[in-house]
């Protein structure tokens, strides 16, 4: 989503291509780009513990790809410095390092790992990127986290202002009636989001709300596991998998209540966008204090012994009146405008490592 807002709102005289070492199941991305010029590049590798995988193919590319700044989104820290190793084959390029996740459990081995990454990008970045102060000591040493540029993910916040009619239309399609309670959570379907520990919680809210919905907006490697799971609880009929859309500021309006149970997250971007719905929010204590924007949002504990506060909390909401969230994100600073001046900046500024 953050590579996608740099796609759309980006100078326009800034040609860009993305290159993935995996593939690309979202259309709208490669449309996006393609219509402001630029390619999208798919290498369609199977990911390997063994960097080689992804090092030599995309030293390779670059061999054939020439390219005056190369900013580096990456899953890992070993696959951020393969890749900036990489990128030696473009020796005249500006090489940015961004860090969009963390982790709860910060083991002997990750700080291995970092360690030895960063003797790998002090030979090839020029910047270090990340999107909180977490990410940064995630994936950076001490001395390369006092570099970071810390650029909160922005979001368009003219698309989030809630608008009544969009709410009623997503709840039409989707056959919830203006009575009915909706819990809402969007990410993709996989271990780290929690969306089990999410079906649980709205297990246990339905002897208290029987008249409400769950919406999961997002796909992943989870959905038919997540869906046996609603199945076997007997709530199938009760929850709604929407999959990846591109209106995701509507179906955010369609809710009463955003919960967002994650494991870790160095960011929380979907919590931003809730907030500038005007949705109260739930989430998880993993998540990094500077997503709490407002009184509006709570963080609980994530282990089984919780359950019931999730639920109390929940059903304590009042959804009568959605009040205006845009102005407090703004403030807070994660208007897209603010990240692509950051980002510009960076892009244009004389600094180059020699």
């Amino acid at each position: 989503m953050f590579v996608l807002q740099l796609i759309k709102s980006l100078n326009k005289e800034i040609s860009m291509d993305c290159l993935t070492p995996l593939s690309c199941d979202n259309d709208d991305f490669e449309k996006q780009l393609n219509e402001r010029g630029g390619n999208l590049y798919t290498l369609n590798l199977t990911k390997s513990k063994n960097l080689n995988y992804v090092y030599r193919p995309i030293k390779s590319f670059l061999k054939d790809h020439s390219y005056d700044i190369i900013h580096i989104h990456a899953s890992t820290i070993q696959e951020l410095a393969a890749i900036a190793a990489a990128t030696k084959s473009n020796r005249s390029a500006k090489v940015i390092v961004h860090s969009h996740g963390s982790g709860s459990n910060f083991t002997i081995f990750i700080r291995l790992f970092r360690a030895i990454a960063s003797i790998s990008m002090k030979k090839h970045v020029d910047h270090y990127c990340a999107c909180s102060k977490s990410a940064a000591e995630w994936k950076f040493t001490p001395k390369y986290q006092k570099q970071t540029h810390i650029i909160s993910n922005g979001i368009n916040t003219e698309q989030f202002l809630f608008d009544s009619t969009r709410r009623n239309d997503i709840r039409s399609k989707l056959q919830i009636s203006d009575s009915e309670f909706v819990l809402g959570n969007v990410g993709r379907l996989y271990e780290i989001k929690n969306q089990s520990y999410l079906i649980s919680i709205f297990t246990g809210l339905l002897q208290k709300k029987p008249n409400s919905k769950l919406i999961l907006v997002g796909d992943g490697p989870d959905r038919s596991a997540l869906e046996k799971l609603a199945e076997q609880k007997g709530i199938a009929d009760k929850v709604i998998f929407v999959g990846n859309t591109n209106d995701v500021a509507g179906y955010l309006m369609a809710m009463d209540v955003f919960v967002f149970p994650s494991r870790h997250e160095a960011f929380g971007y979907a919590v931003i966008e809730a907030q500038a719905s005007g949705l109260p929010v739930i989430a998880s204590d993993r998540l990094p204090d500077t997503v709490k924007l407002s009184e509006n949002v709570s963080f609980l504990p994530i282990d089984n012994d919780s359950l019931s506060k999730w639920i109390d909390a929940i059903t304590a909401v009042h959804c009568e009146n959605r009040n205006n969230g845009i102005e407090i994100v703004r403030k807070a600073g994660y208007d897209i405008e603010t990240t692509i001046k950051q980002i510009e900046n960076l892009y244009f500024s004389s600094y180059k490592k020699t």
